[in-house]
């Protein structure tokens, strides 16, 4: 609160942070702010559905580190084609080959078929527990 140009005070403030990293040893805030945060300047990004967009020039082809961080289950697209087989870094970035141009990366995560299943017996779980309570209460009524 020391600044005497209010400015200063929410550039100061604002410090971003992840909100989780896959485990990798080397996976520190001060990482992603190098190599996540800084980086993102030289992008666009977009949401359409369940994906983000990244878009970018590039003045030749060349193996590119992109702003992003993947996990077991995110599912990579660049130019169109599914990345299958991708180099990562030590904070899961992919490295990958840009064309020259513009590029379009699409990034998605997959939820697993078994957290669907988990959520699916946890709602029906509440259900059966609702109608169960309703009956009991339905029971005592009757027989008082």
């Amino acid at each position: 609160m020391r600044y005497t140009n209010n400015d200063s005070l929410f550039k100061a403030g604002n410090h971003t942070e992840p909100d989780y990293l896959p485990y990798t040893k080397h996976a520190s805030n001060v990482t992603y702010q190098k190599k996540i945060l800084d980086q993102a300047k030289h992008y666009h990004y977009h949401v359409k559905g369940n994906k983000l967009f990244l878009t970018w020039n590039s003045k030749k082809a060349k193996m590119k580190m992109l702003p992003i961080v993947m996990y077991h289950q995110s599912r990579l697209t660049l130019n169109g084609k599914l990345q299958t087989k991708l180099k990562q870094n030590t904070i899961t970035q992919p490295i990958v080959k840009a064309k020259k141009g513009r590029n379009i990366a699409s990034l998605q995560f997959i939820t697993p078929i078994w957290f669907k299943a988990l959520l699916l017996i946890s709602i029906l779980g509440w259900f059966v527990l609702f109608g169960y309570g309703i009956y009991v209460k339905h029971r005592k009524i009757r027989l008082s």
